[in-house]
């Protein structure tokens, strides 16, 4: 008796990563729920930070399931969680640094953490993961392939 395995597609996940992606644009780049009128106080959280940060939730299920995906022996999926984990880590990232270090009360000691903590940072990151990703990715289909 034959067992018919059934390769696994990554499109739903593909698919779900990319709206979170499209949903973090809109969310950084939007103009839904700008402050119009000067001297008003800004709503907070504003329906931008909102969008973003929902995209932000749906590209990491996004990335899960494509993870599930590649698991299950798609080569395809693991190349996409790669390039999709990039934005997710430097959002992730960028949040990080811009949140906490305003958060020390000492205006040099503050400068020093966002200088430390530098533009270049992010991208060199993101890449690195998209990397590990890709790595563990090649590793676990390799496995596959031997047993």
């Amino acid at each position: 008796m034959t067992e018919k395995v059934v390769q696994p597609r990554p499109r739903t996940g593909a698919a779900v990563a990319f709206l979170g992606f499209l949903f973090i644009l809109g969310g950084l780049f939007g103009s839904v729920g700008r402050c119009a009128v000067p001297g008003v106080p800004c709503p907070s959280p504003s329906w931008n930070e909102i969008l973003a940060f929902l995209g932000l939730g749906i590209l990491v299920i996004g990335i899960a399931l494509l993870i599930w995906s590649g698991w299950r022996g798609s080569a395809a999926a693991w190349v996409l969680a790669a390039i999709a984990v990039v934005p997710a880590v430097w959002f992730l990232y960028e949040l990080g640094r811009q949140e906490l270090c305003p958060l020390i009360s000492d205006p040099a000691a503050s400068d020093a953490c966002l200088t430390a903590y530098g533009e270049m940072t992010a991208p060199v990151l993101s890449y690195s993961v998209g990397g590990v990703l890709l790595g563990v990715g090649w590793l676990r289909l390799r496995q596959r392939r031997l047993q």
